[in-house]
C-alpha cells in the first residue's frame, strides 16, 4: 500500500497515483488510474471523488502528504 507523501520533483499526476495505490478496492482504483490516463485527468479525478465514498480518504491522504512533505522540509533547514 502506497504511503501519504510529497517530494519536491513529485507531479501532481504522480500524487494522485499514489492515492490510486492507497485504494484497496481494485475496481476503484482501476477507474482512478484510467480517468488519470484520459484527458482532463485533473477534473475527471475530482468528478469521480467527489461523487465517491473515498472523497474523505482522499482528502485525508492529501493533508497527510503535504504535512509529511513539510516536516520534511523543516527537517532539513536544521
Amino acid at each position: 500500500m502506497a504511503e501519504p507523501g510529497v517530494t519536491r520533483n513529485m507531479s501532481r499526476r504522480e500524487h494522485l497515483e499514489n492515492f490510486a495505490q492507497y485504494i484497496s478496492d481494485l475496481k476503484f482504483r482501476e477507474r482512478i488510474l484510467d480517468r488519470l490516463s484520459n484527458r482532463k485527468p485533473f477534473q475527471n479525478f475530482k468528478i469521480l471523488i467527489d461523487s465517491s465514498a473515498y472523497r474523505e480518504d482522499w482528502f485525508d491522504f492529501k493533508k497527510e502528504a503535504y504535512n509529511q512533505y513539510v516536516k520534511r522540509l523543516i527537517e532539513e533547514r536544521e
